[in-house]
């Protein structure tokens, strides 16, 4: 066969291959993962606060659920910045698992320069004393796709949310701050908290590293504008 004849060949093979590389190519989209750890995507439009990851915490200081996961989330924001203004609180005496010692985050605020927190404590240790105004975004946010009022709330950049404690507070009942702090690093309770801060990491760091996956909204509009995703109400929630 002629050099000619095998180099004409050559060439149309190759494009006939580059074209179904480019429409292969055309027609995949990588979407993201339904599910990172205990979270679940509810949205695809990006929330971020100067170009940083906002990560929405609710809840309430009388809440045992909440005060349990406080312990895991300060952990995992430790992990992205300096966490400051936490104070120690005490959950409602009256609940089922009464007086669970945590964080509040009422005055905290976190030094990052990949998150941003927001957080809302609706009371304080008693359920009818409310404590702060959430501003409108996060409200919204948690109307749409928390409309049964369950907290603990946290949502990953508006994409990613979780309900619910990691853990039962029943683990903590009639432990102090002291005793909790000296069995992190080595009982089952510390074991609980720190599996719990590694699903919130988790999330954090898919999110931070995909940011490609999602909408960005345009400037001035609000995030989170997405068809809700049916979710299983976990146990480990509260009402409010």
């Amino acid at each position: 066969m002629p050099v000619i004849t095998i180099m004409i060949i050559a060439l149309v093979v190759a494009a006939v291959l580059f074209t179904v590389v480019q429409i292969h190519s055309l027609n995949y989209t990588k979407l993201p993962e339904k599910r990172i750890q205990d979270f679940t995507l509810v949205g695809n439009t990006l929330l971020t606060q100067s170009g940083k990851i906002v990560v929405i915490f609710i809840g309430a200081e009388a809440c045992p659920y909440c005060t349990a996961e406080s312990w895991s989330i300060v952990e995992a924001l430790q992990q992205y910045g300096k966490l400051t203004g936490l104070t120690k609180i005490t959950s409602n005496s009256s609940e089922k698992f009464p007086n669970i010692t945590g964080y509040g985050f009422s005055n905290a605020s976190l030094n990052s320069t990949k998150i941003a927190f927001w957080e809302d404590e609706t009371s304080n240790s008693e359920p009818s004393q409310n404590l702060q105004d959430f501003n409108s975004t996060g409200k919204s946010l948690f109307q749409k796709y928390d409309s049964r009022g369950a907290i603990p709330f946290l949502l990953i950049g508006g994409v990613y949310l979780h309900l619910g404690s990691g853990f039962s507070p029943n683990l903590l009942v009639n432990s102090n701050w002291t005793d909790i702090e000296k069995q992190i690093p080595t009982s089952r309770i510390g074991a609980e908290i720190s599996a719990e801060a590694s699903n919130i990491s988790a999330a954090i760091k898919y999110v931070s590293d995909h940011k490609e996956l999602f909408e960005v909204p345009n400037k001035g509009a609000m995030a989170g504008q997405n068809q809700e995703l049916p979710m299983q109400m976990p146990e480990q929630i509260e009402r409010i």
